[in-house]
């Protein structure tokens, strides 16, 4: 149930990027994920995150979390059985809200 749940979650912010032309992955252990932003290759799960741009997915995540979604601020998201499907659907909505706003103030 937590991988299916994690997969669904990853989905979000991978698609914000392709809508606005921004290289983001999602590294995935099970229930854990890290977004790493920029054009990185992901094999295993610390792959990445020293090429990532660690800036931009703080601002993400600081955004998310004042959007009420609670993540930790350096870029890990933990998932666990209490969360719902409409728990990750109110995720998802927030990082394509998150990552579009950070990506306009970047300009």
């Amino acid at each position: 149930m937590a991988n299916q749940l994690g997969n669904r979650l990853a989905s979000g912010p991978i698609a914000a990027g392709e809508d606005l032309g921004l290289p983001v992955n999602v590294n995935q252990a099970r229930s854990l994920l890290q977004m790493v932003i920029g054009n990185v290759s992901i094999m295993s799960f610390i792959d990445g995150v020293d090429e990532s741009n660690k800036i931009l997915v703080a601002d993400i995540c600081q955004r998310m979390i004042l959007l009420g979604v609670y993540m930790s601020r350096k870029e890990i998201i933990y998932l666990n059985s209490s969360h719902s499907n409409a728990d990750i659907d109110v995720a998802i909505e927030t990082s394509h809200t998150a990552v579009r706003n950070a990506m306009r103030e970047q300009g």
